[in-house]
């Protein structure tokens, strides 16, 4: 259970268990009749009885938890034969990169249908391999244990029941490879004697040291990795957003533009791939081009909120829209109502668009849940100057001080509306304030404009 936990591919080790007592162990007796070795056989998988219930309780909860996440979507099109030709392909494969590793990739994107040439060979290098081992049983079990090991231990991954959009996975290789190098090291040892079987090793280290320095160097950072996965895959639409992630990263949205976009003719029907697209399109000033994206990303998905908020961003401040950016900024907080930053874009907007009394009522929303919102309060409080309710605008500004007594900018406007009220001791008091933390924060902007009102009531 503790292995399990921390390696759930560890749960077909019950039957590893059994090949284990066939050899090296020799727990059943193959020189006798087929009566006997059946009932060895069954004493060895009847002890473990507990074992391999744990196996059947563990492989059921995981499906029925892959599906309630929907991670079997990617290869829910897949018939059964096009899943049979990609087990059998990824066996080979498998098989192909213990002995030689090479063209390895983070991430193996998942093949709808392989080549017929592929599967069938991939089938036969199968079935031969598992026919000689099963006829050599008696006189090497080590072939038989170790190469069943491997296939056994791939069975959990290799996407019979499919899980996720890859087709295999380099990590999945760490204890099935185990059985072929118990095979592959018995018959060294039987052969120990003879320097030829010691040079072909001695070569054979030599090459995979070279290989595994070849490969170390492409996980020198996110760029190395996924240009590697994209030179050696096909289609790879993984290893291209995260690259042109890595690359927005660095702020080259040049670079990762072309493969955000090539990634959303991958995946058409994917919003957050033209989601991006969208960004890298706005990044690189061409706007109309970016709000079609944003559109096409939130007919895929209406409720997309990062896409509502940046095309009512790109319409308000490229295109000058407001009266469309209102609506969707509206949309968008139907999704997320308490998001203060997006009904923060809205108030802005509101008051470009001239609708004071829609823009006082959402900086009312704003400071009901955020009583110090410091822009909140100073648009709410300088709505009611402009409408006479001056006295309530001073009420807003001072609850919100009750919430941010350190606030320069509420001390600035508080001064300002008292000023206004002929409340000069008040208005002297917030000012001096202000200018205080002004002072202590290096606002230079702020100093001047408290000052300046600061000589006014002077004079």
């Amino acid at each position: 259970v503790l292995g399990i936990m921390s390696k759930p591919m560890i749960v077909t080790l019950p039957f590893q268990l059994v090949l284990l007592d066939l050899w090296p162990l020799k727990r059943v007796r193959f020189g006798e009749g087929v009566g006997e070795i059946r009932a060895d056989l069954w004493r060895c998988i009847r002890e473990k009885w507990l074992l391999f219930l744990i196996t059947f309780g563990v492989c059921v909860w995981t499906y029925l938890a892959q599906r309630e996440a929907n991670a079997m979507a990617a290869a829910a099109s897949m018939g059964p034969a096009d899943r049979l030709g990609n087990v059998l392909v990824s066996y080979a494969r498998y098989l192909g990169n213990i002995f030689w590793p090479r063209d390895l990739a983070v991430f193996y994107p998942l093949v709808p249908r392989w080549p017929l040439d592929r599967v069938f060979g991939a089938g036969v290098l199968i079935l031969t391999a598992s026919a000689f081992v099963v006829a050599r049983l008696r006189t090497a079990p080590q072939l038989f244990a170790g190469w069943f090991w491997f296939v056994g231990t791939l069975v959990p991954v290799i996407g019979i029941v499919h899980v996720g959009g890859q087709s295999m996975a380099d990590r999945y290789t760490y204890l099935p490879a185990i059985g072929i190098y118990l095979a592959v090291v018995s018959l060294a040892t039987a052969a120990a004697g003879s320097r030829r079987w010691l040079a072909v090793l001695g070569v054979g280290a030599g090459l995979l040291f070279v290989s595994a320095s070849r490969q170390i160097r492409t996980w020198e950072n996110g760029i190395t990795v996924f240009s590697r996965a994209i030179s050696v895959t096909e289609d790879n639409w993984l290893a291209m957003n995260n690259l042109a992630n890595n690359h927005a990263a660095q702020g080259d949205w040049a670079a990762a533009a072309p493969w955000f976009e090539k990634v959303a003719v991958l995946n058409p029907g994917y919003a957050e791939s033209h989601y991006n697209v969208a960004l890298a399109r706005a990044e690189l000033g061409l706007v109309t081009e970016a709000e079609a994206a944003y559109r096409r990303a939130l007919d895929l998905s209406p409720d997309h909120f990062n896409a509502l908020k940046n095309l009512a961003n790109l319409l308000t401040d490229r295109l000058g829209r407001h009266a469309e950016s209102v609506e969707i900024y509206r949309r968008a907080l139907v999704v997320r109502p308490d998001d203060v930053e997006v009904r923060q874009y809205l108030v802005d907007t509101l008051m470009l668009e001239n609708r004071a009394p829609e823009a006082a009522a959402e900086c009312a929303e704003i400071l009901r849940g955020d009583p110090g919102n410091e822009s909140a309060a100073i648009t709410l409080a300088r709505l009611m100057v402009s409408s006479g309710r001056t006295g309530e605008a001073m009420t807003v500004l001072g609850q919100a001080l009750s919430h941010r007594p350190d606030s320069a900018y509420l001390h600035y406007h508080a001064g300002i509306i008292s000023s206004g009220l002929s409340r000069v001791e008040e208005s002297r008091s917030h000012f001096g304030r202000a200018l205080d933390l002004a002072t202590r924060s290096d606002d230079r902007e702020l100093q001047r404009a408290v000052e300046a009102q600061l000589n006014g009531a002077n004079r």
